[in-house]
């Protein structure tokens, strides 16, 4: 594993860590999509109310509903793909060992730095011990992930 591959599943680890908050997000972002879609729809029928012309007001909304319509396609495809990383890297992490994960839990989900590890962990390991075993498990997330077809 090169050093790009190994910032690549670096930045993998964090989107997983952070993956309740980036979620969170993305539904806020998707419930108001839809919200604004649905008032769209609403000021649009009021339109059609009309006498039957199509005025330039009503072709913005048409044009604008189309935009709201591809954003949450966007949105509901990265939920999704959020959802399908996290389930993934869950499988890996659950596969390896009970001081590898608690060591990634700790960098990634709690957002520790290598200092405070050893003092958060239910044994003894020192730093430099915890940065090793990080790497290890790196190592095997990467050849799991090579496995998958996710690596080249």
């Amino acid at each position: 594993m090169d050093k790009k591959e190994k910032n690549e599943i670096k930045n993998m680890l964090c989107a997983w860590g952070s993956s309740g908050y980036i979620l969170s997000l993305e539904r806020s972002e998707f419930e108001k999509m839809k919200k604004m879609c649905r008032n769209m729809s609403e000021i649009k029928a009021l339109y059609n109310e009309g006498n039957g012309e199509k005025t330039s007001a009503e072709t913005v909304f048409e044009k604008n509903m189309l935009v709201c319509k591809g954003r949450l396609e966007r949105l509901n495809k990265m939920m999704k793909s959020y959802i399908e990383s996290k389930v993934m890297l869950d499988d890996i992490i659950d596969g390896l060992s009970y001081v590898e994960q608690h060591i990634l839990r700790a960098r990634y989900e709690k957002k520790l730095p290598w200092e405070l590890i050893p003092f958060n962990l239910p044994f003894d390991l020192s730093k430099r011990h915890c940065q090793r075993q990080h790497d290890l498990a790196l190592d095997k997330i990467y050849e799991e992930l090579k496995n998958r077809g996710k690596m080249k």
